[in-house]
């Protein structure tokens, strides 16, 4: 028995995604939108409060949460560029999958 990515690239099979290809596809779209927006509102509470314990354990020679406060500051952050740049990403790596034969 042959391996299915044999059977794949032997059969030709040709897959390109398509937002009319089934019923619900504009509702995942505003549903991922939404999440989106949620998780970017979420990163910026984060930040903010991560900020303000980095400030407020730093004016009370609080090393360790000052510490914790820029980890967190930095997760954050992270977080954020990971949010606005996760679609671009899955664009480019789905592209590098259909370039790849």
């Amino acid at each position: 028995m042959r391996p299915l990515a044999v059977l794949l690239a032997a059969g030709g099979i040709d897959i390109t995604p398509s937002a009319s290809g089934l019923p619900g596809s504009s509702t995942l779209i505003q549903l991922v939108d939404g999440l989106q927006f949620d998780a970017e509102i979420a990163a910026i509470a984060a930040m903010i409060i991560s900020a303000a314990v980095w400030a407020l354990s730093s004016h009370s020679n609080n090393y360790q949460g000052a510490s914790r406060g820029k980890v967190a500051l930095l997760a954050s952050g992270f977080a954020a560029i990971l949010i606005g740049f996760g679609p671009a990403l899955v664009e480019a790596l789905f592209g590098i999958g259909q370039a790849a034969h």
